[in-house]
């Protein structure tokens, strides 16, 4: 499991095309993502804390999560922080 962020120089974010799926192996330091989750939800990167902690804590890669998942976890902030 990676608990060091490099620069991000050092890593790519890929949507993989038709030939290929999340689950396909990738190289080091690339990090496949559905393009759902860059295209309609809105997320960018880096990942915010809290997204950060969740996927440590679950011991998963981002692209092992739903992409309603991410949502989620977007709207959960935006709703902490409204209420702050």
């Amino acid at each position: 499991m990676f608990t060091d962020i490099s620069s991000s120089e050092d890593w790519e974010v890929r949507i993989p095309g038709a030939s290929r799926r999340i689950c396909t192996s990738w190289g080091w330091g690339t990090i496949p993502m559905y393009q759902i989750a860059f295209k309609e939800l809105g997320y960018r990167m880096p990942f915010t804390d809290l997204e950060t902690t969740v996927f440590r804590h679950l011991r998963v890669c981002p692209s092992q999560l739903h992409p309603n998942s991410l949502g989620f976890l977007r709207a959960f902030e935006m709703t902490a922080a409204y209420l702050k």
